[in-house]
Formats: structure tokens, sequence, C-alpha cells
């Protein structure tokens, strides 16, 4: 054992020791800085930084060592403490740093297979946490793990330095509620993209901010919602912890998940739906004015939402919108619009087709009772599939209009499939009534600048 109390001001202390234990106190004002280098594997610390106002640095002259916290006393005080490289963090108590502390954690864990910070079955709030240039901590070495522990952060968690992949509680029992909780999430990188992985929930009250790309894979607790700042671009794999409005203040936020998801949405900038799952978007209490996008292959919903300030709705990627009662113009390029599940249903934005051309679903259920578009077409850059899902009673001759507004490019490039599709001609009219098709030298003529696209049930 090593006993020690050290009165200093102004000075750099270095101690190298080869013991397993620290006991006393450190008294240090701030602007002070103490280097405590540790020979040990397993170095217990015992209310040793309870008055350190300054900076405790700890490194290891080992392959790794672990740094014990125990007693119910803040073995780090509120000033900052840094664990380097190699060097593990373990809570043997709650309540085990100050309250105001700032903790940074540096690099891995050695040859250690252990977490960089293992909370155990403990809780413990502090000021800030740093991670800076883990590297993959991963497997048997997440970053932050425990049994049914929890870390609270009360202001700042930033990540910074090299980006790596870390993982919060993979390796243990998972808490019941947040393994991680703090007011604000950042990230910061001289290199790479940020990964966080893992089964260990993390809370958020205030803002993440990605001023690098980041993406999440663990479940984002956020009752009351957050804003999304930075440039960067958030992903985020699972958001049914999330309520509230989602402020995108900046950069793009996008949802990855492969399962159900529900966003409310401020702001402006980007939103894009870039997993394979199904996400539900609402326009938030102040109204969403970016861009809706999916590209992924899911299926965002807007259905029931007009989204009249959205600069712009782009779906490719194979990728579906759900947008029944959207009045907003969308962008096809090798996506879907599905519009209706059959019952009356209509968008009164407009379609523009690109070179991935695009499909319209739509349910025909009867004269005056089909899936409308009360806006414009635009086929001249691309192909419209016209899909038709669902077929209600219908006499021959009957017209179904689905486009209102006025339709640009070649009929040509309307095509027909779906239920009875050879049963269907296509034909453009100045009115909202059926027309006969007309001859393929004046299809072409009559494809611009008129109104509407009618369905007409072919008389066999």
């Amino acid at each position: 054992y090593w006993k020690k109390q050290q009165e200093y001001a102004n000075e750099l202390i270095n101690h190298d020791t080869s013991g397993n234990a620290i006991f006393g106190t450190i008294n240090g004002i701030a602007n002070t800085t103490l280097n405590l280098v540790v020979g040990a594997d397993d170095f217990r610390m015992r209310t040793v930084a309870t008055n350190m106002l300054g900076h405790l640095n700890i490194s290891t002259s080992s392959s790794d060592a672990r740094i014990n916290l125990f007693n119910n006393y803040p073995n780090f005080g509120p000033g900052t403490t840094t664990l380097g490289d190699k060097v593990a963090a373990f809570w043997n108590q709650s309540s085990a740093v100050h309250d105001s502390a700032t903790l940074v954690f540096v690099g891995g864990t050695g040859t250690n297979a252990i977490p960089k910070m293992n909370i155990g079955n403990r809780t413990d709030t502090i000021a800030n946490l740093v991670v800076d240039s883990p590297g993959t901590l991963t497997g048997t070495r997440p970053l932050l793990s425990g049994s049914t522990g929890r870390l609270t952060v009360s202001n700042t968690v930033t990540f910074q330095g090299t980006a790596g992949t870390v993982e919060i509680d993979d390796t243990q029992a998972t808490p019941s509620g947040n393994r991680l909780a703090t007011n604000n999430l950042t990230f910061n990188s001289t290199g790479g993209a940020w990964t966080v992985q893992g089964d260990g929930a993390i809370g958020v009250t205030g803002t993440i901010t990605t001023n690098v790309d980041a993406s999440i894979a663990n479940r984002v607790n956020a009752a009351s919602g957050f804003t999304k700042a930075g440039d960067g671009t958030l992903t985020l794999d699972n958001v049914s912890g999330i309520g509230g409005d989602i402020t995108i203040s900046a950069g793009t936020l996008a949802y990855g998940g492969s399962g159900a998801g529900s966003l409310s949405l401020n702001g402006g900038n980007t939103f894009t739906h870039s997993g394979t799952g199904t996400v539900t978007v609402t326009d938030g209490t102040s109204g969403f004015t970016g861009i809706l996008a999916a590209d992924g292959g899911g299926i965002l919903d807007i259905s029931g939402e007009d989204f009249s300030g959205v600069a712009a709705i782009n779906i490719s990627g194979g990728s579906t919108l759900e947008a029944a009662g959207a009045t907003a113009t969308v962008t096809l390029d090798g996506g879907t619009v599905s519009i209706g599940d059959s019952s009356i249903a209509s968008m009164t934005g407009g379609i523009v087709v690109g070179a991935g051309g695009g499909i319209l679903s739509v349910d025909l259920t009867g004269p005056g009772s089909s899936d409308q578009v009360l806006g414009t077409l635009d086929v001249s850059g691309g192909v419209l599939n016209l899909a038709v899902n669902a077929l209600g009673p219908v006499a021959n001759g009957d017209s179904f209009t689905v486009f209102t507004g006025a339709v640009t490019g070649p009929l040509s490039n309307i095509q027909v499939s779906g239920d009875f599709s050879s049963y269907w001609d296509v034909a453009i009219s100045s009115l909202i009534l059926t027309s006969t098709i007309p001859e393929p030298s004046t299809m072409l003529l009559a494809g611009l600048g008129l109104l509407g696209v009618t369905f007409r049930r072919r008389r066999k």
C-alpha cells in the first residue's frame, strides 16, 4: 500500500508506483496538474482526489491497468480526470466520482478484455464525459458496460479525436432504464465517422450535435424530443423511445432501422429514411420546412400530413412513400408513391418522375371513389408505372381520373400494371371525363399541357 497526502499549487508531480492502492487525500487548486503513473494491473483508489480542482492524469507503465473506485466518496474530485490509453475504470461503489467532475477516457483497455468503463450495479452522476480516440471498443472490450448500473452525465458527452466504433453495454445484463443518460451528446473528429452500437439505451434530453457523421444503433430515449445540430449526418436505428418533436437545426437526420418507428419533425434541413423498416413522420408543432427523403428501400409514411412547407420530397432506391393527404410535390427516381388503402384518398401535390422511373400505387374502388393526385404530373424525364392495387365493382366504360392537373411528357411514359391491367386504356382529356384513346401519332401531341390522366375500362 502507498499512503500519501500532498498539497500543491502550480506544480507538476509525477509518481510511479508498483503498489495496488492509494489512500488519503490529494488537494489541488485549479490550473494545477498531477500526473499519476500506475504500474499495477488492478489499482485501487480510495478517496484520493476528493478535493482535486485541477487536472489529474492517470496513465500506466504496464500493458494495462484498471482503476477500482471504492467507497461512497468521490475518488475523483470536481476537476478533470483523464484515464489514458490502457487504463480502465471499475465502479465498486455508487457516487464514487464527484458530481461536478469531468472524466476523459483516452484510447482502449490494453491487453485486458474488460470494459473501458464498468459501472457494475452502481449509479453515479458526473458533469461531463469525454471519449477520446477509443479505436474499437466492442465485444469483451466495450466502452461502457455493467450489470444494472447507470451513468448520468448532467452536461455533455463528447466524442473526439480519431473516430472509432464503440459499444455501450453489449457484454453484461441490460438495465431497465438508460445505461448512459445525458443532456447533450456531441460528435467531433479529427478523422472518420463515429459508430455507437450495443443494447444499452442512451437517454438524451437536449441536443445531439454531429460535427461529423455519426450512427447510433442503440435505443435512444428522448421522451420530449431533442434538437439535431451540426453539419454532419446523424443516423438512428432505434427511435422507439423518442417522443415529442425533433428539431433539425443543421445537417441531416436519418433513420436507418429495419423495424418500425415514429418521429415528429420541426425545423429545416434534411430527414432521410435510409433503412428498410417503416417510419411514420408527422409535422411538428412549429412545422418542418426541409427536405424529406427515402433511399434505403423502406417505407416513409406521411399519410394524413400535408407537409405543405417542405422544400422537397425525394423517393429513390426502391423506397415507398405513403402519401395520402400530402400537398408537396414528390420526385420519384426509382421509388414508389402509394396514396390509398381501398378508400378515397388524395394528394394535392404533383409528381415528377426522374430517369430511374417510378411507381404510383392507386386503389380504384368505383367511379368517383378512387385515389387521386389533385396536382400535376411530369413524365418528361422518366416512366411512371400506374399500379392498380385494388379494384372495386367496375362496369365497362367506367373511368377514373387519377391526375387532375397538367401533364407534361408523352403518354408512352405512362404505363399501367396491377389488377386487370390489360383492361385499361390511358387517355388525356381537358375535362375530368372519360375519353377515347388517341391515335399514336396524336398521342404525343396531346401529352403536353392538358389536364387529367384518366383510366378507362376497355370493352372486351
